[in-house]
């Protein structure tokens, strides 16, 4: 049972007790105003991660059928729409261009390594847009690019994957590739400084710490969906602790 202790005041005549109206509706409102706050953000929160897996399944449909592909240059754009189709298909049409082709040589090779790691840096800058759902569809297409270049590799190269290759076409010092992974995340979305593979357009604003937090955040999210650190050194599985990459 809800037992409600307003504040009391002493009344003006005979030493009565009285209530103000405004404390009387605080004391009775406030936690009402708190549960359905509660209730809002605990919506919101479902709402983004069934659009995240719809994402992702409508990805699997989309791989297996055998439909035209979306120019690879044009999976950028569309991975900010607010359609979720059109988000989904996009991040098809990239993964397919890069890593599912039919016939493989050193030339293929080469140039999924050269579009792949411009497709690692670009999917990590996107993260901090705040054009229309563009988080959202950056995150999901990391996530699935990340979870491929980790398990896949060239057919004639049985022993690398395709991270291995990205982190030697970008000249990364990194001891790994998990490492490699977050360092090129801070780098992307580093507010304080030129983003990797931007201008320094000079200081930025609050409204633009926002963004590039927020980015961060979701990079985070969608490296730990891929499963890109189930084998990651325990140095680096600490480097992506929330508060403090976040913060950092």
């Amino acid at each position: 049972m809800l037992v409600v202790v307003p504040w009391a005041i002493r009344g003006p005549t005979r030493g009565t007790i009285s209530f103000s109206h405004h404390q009387l509706f605080v004391s009775l409102f406030w936690p009402v105003w708190l549960v359905v706050t509660l209730i809002f953000h605990q919506t919101k929160r479902l709402k983004m991660q069934g659009d995240e897996t719809r994402d992702l399944e409508m990805t699997s449909d989309h791989e297996e059928g055998e439909e035209e592909l979306m120019p690879f240059m044009d999976t950028f754009y569309s991975l900010a729409s607010n359609e979720a189709e059109e988000r989904s298909f996009a991040a098809s049409s990239m993964i397919k261009c890069l890593f599912y082709k039919s016939d493989w040589d050193q030339d293929s090779i080469d140039a999924t390594v050269k579009d792949g790691s411009y497709a690692l840096t670009r999917l990590m800058n996107g993260l901090c847009s705040g054009r229309a759902s563009a988080r959202q569809g950056f995150a999901s297409c990391l996530s699935i690019f990340l979870k491929v270049s980790f398990k896949m590799g060239p057919e004639n190269e049985s022993k690398k994957h395709w991270i291995d290759l990205f982190m030697v076409d970008s000249r990364a010092h990194s001891a790994g590739a998990e490492e490699f992974v977050r360092n090129t995340l801070k780098e992307c979305t580093n507010f304080e400084g030129p983003a990797k593979g931007k201008k320094n357009t000079g200081k930025k604003s609050r409204s633009d710490e926002r963004d590039y937090r927020f980015g961060r955040l979701f990079g985070i999210l969608g490296i730990l969906r891929s499963g890109s650190l189930v084998d990651a050194s325990e140095k680096v599985s600490r480097g992506f602790d929330f508060v403090t990459f976040i913060l950092a």
